[in-house]
Parts: C-alpha cells; sequence; structure tokens
C-alpha cells in the first residue's frame, strides 16, 4: 500500500510539474496554479502528499509566497457544485489548474479550452472525450485514468488468484447522479472480463450510509436466490430430501419471498413432522 501511494504521488507531481514547467520559466513571473478537489486545502501536517507536492515544486524552482500563488477551490463533495468552483477558478486566470476527478475536469474543461487542465486520477478520459487516446489526449486535459479493460481483466484474475474458489464478487457504489458513465464503464469491464475465470459480477449501489443495510440485504438475497435453485434441482430428484426441503424454505425467506417461504416450511413439516430430530440448517453435498 505504502509503495502503491508513493508511486502515485509521485506520478501526480510529475505530471503536474511537467504541464507547469513546458514553458520557459521568466525571472519575474508569478505563476498561479489552480486545485479543484472535494474537500478544503489540507493542513502540511495531515497531509504528507501534498507536503511533498510541493516539496517537488520547490525542487523546481517554484515556491509557494515568492513566485508560485495556489488558489484551492472544493466542493466538499456537492454534485452542483463543479460548475461554479470551475468557473471562478478560470475567472482567476491560472496558468494551470490540476483536479482529481474526471467530473471536476469536465466542468474545468468546459470553462475553459486554453488553460492546461491535469487530472491527478480520473475515472475514463477516453471515455468522457476528455482526451482524444491516452497516447494523444489533444485539447487541453492530461492526466491518469483508472479505467481500461485491459486492467479489468488483470483485477479478475488477481481475485481468482488470491480466493481460487471466488464465485461471486459485488461492487458497491455510491449513488450516481453526475459520475458520466464510470461506474457503468467499470462494471461493464468487469463482467466481461469476470467469465473467463469463472466469476460472475454484482452491482449494487448505495445513496448513503442509510442505505448501506439495504444493499447488504439485497447481496445476501441474490445468493440465497441462487441457493433456491440448487435446493429445488435437488428436490427434483429427491422429493423427500428434508435438507433440500428446509433449505429452500429458508432460502426463500432471505430472498423477502414470504409466500413461497411458508409453503415450502409446511411441505418440509408435513414430510417430517414426526422426525426425531430438530432441522437447524441445510446441508447439501454434491459429488
Amino acid at each position: 500500500m505504502t509503495s502503491a501511494r508513493t508511486f502515485i504521488c509521485v506520478s501526480l507531481m510529475w505530471t503536474l510539474c511537467a504541464a507547469v514547467t513546458a514553458q520557459a520559466q521568466p525571472a519575474a513571473k508569478t505563476w498561479r496554479l489552480g486545485m479543484l478537489t472535494v474537500n478544503p486545502r489540507p493542513t502540511l501536517a495531515a497531509s504528507t502528499i501534498y507536503t511533498a507536492f510541493l516539496r517537488e515544486l520547490r525542487s523546481l524552482g517554484y515556491r509557494e509566497g515568492e513566485n508560485l500563488v495556489i488558489e484551492w477551490r472544493h466542493t466538499d463533495g456537492d454534485l452542483n457544485r463543479p460548475a461554479q468552483e470551475a468557473a471562478a477558478l478560470m475567472a482567476w486566470n491560472p496558468d494551470a489548474v490540476f483536479t482529481v476527478s474526471g467530473t471536476n475536469a469536465i466542468a474545468l474543461r468546459d470553462a475553459s479550452r486554453t488553460v492546461p487542465i491535469i487530472v491527478g486520477v480520473g475515472g475514463d478520459l477516453v471515455g468522457m472525450r476528455l482526451a482524444a487516446t491516452l497516447a494523444r489526449p489533444g485539447g487541453n486535459v492530461t492526466g491518469q485514468q483508472l479505467l481500461s479493460p485491459d486492467l479489468a481483466v488483470k483485477r479478475v484474475e488477481l481475485l481468482k488468484e488470491l480466493l481460487p474458489k471466488l464465485q461471486r464478487v459485488a461492487i458497491l457504489h455510491g449513488e450516481a447522479q453526475v459520475d458520466h458513465g464510470f461506474y457503468d464503464r467499470i462494471v461493464a469491464d468487469l463482467q466481461s472480463a469476470a467469465p473467463a475465470v469463472g466469476v460472475k459480477v454484482l452491482r449494487f449501489m448505495a445513496k448513503d450510509a442509510d442505505d448501506l443495510d439495504s444493499a447488504f440485504r439485497e447481496m445476501k438475497a441474490g445468493k440465497a436466490d441462487e441457493a433456491a435453485v440448487v435446493y429445488k434441482q435437488d428436490l427434483q430428484k429427491y422429493p423427500q430430501n428434508p435438507w433440500s426441503l428446509f433449505g429452500l424454505a429458508e432460502a426463500l425467506k432471505a430472498s423477502g419471498k414470504s409466500d413461497e417461504a411458508q409453503a415450502a416450511r409446511r411441505n418440509y413439516e408435513r414430510g417430517w413432522a414426526k422426525a426425531d430430530f430438530e432441522m437447524v440448517a441445510s446441508c447439501l453435498c454434491v459429488k
């Protein structure tokens, strides 16, 4: 994790500094760097990445308070604010603007087609039409993106390598009001790659923290649905199998299908009411 953070930090600093230093540096010029992020400007003590960022700029001759001014704008996660904050930044006439979101980058690009915009970590710059291609972005936007079909394949392969018995992967994400198709693309890439390694990818969404319980219930219900199918298949061969009768009732109950669950429970109780043991869990063993 530390090495990954170091790599990202160095990559971001290199990308931004390369954009700023693309022009000759007049001795008397004061450079203006805009920043558009989700959160307010962190204190130096709270952000080792930002401290390293400023240190790298100083090593290249750009010193905040001397020949560099940084204007920091943030959205607080409000999806209605990127356009407003982007317009304010561009009105400030920066030499370059740095952001860490594809949504923010779109707002910045819409506010200016000439000011260089560096995206530290974007979802799909090409898919969002912020760049023509990764090799030749064109326009005034450049940076790094997280999504690509090749990366999706590798992510699924790594999961399967870590968990050889893996069959189902759940993707849980927040509400995508203005994500410009980010989640659609990442899910589509993963679902395309998954069958090759025998994995199924399922998608779930939570609007906020209050929706998490509901999302996890949906995941559990999805697994229960698959279990119900297995129990029904077994009951076609062995109609009075107590394990499958009991398991079907429990699976239907977990799926929220109360009427079907009650009917299945009655079938179990009719056939096994006089049994000399109490069923508390199902066991289906298939060779």
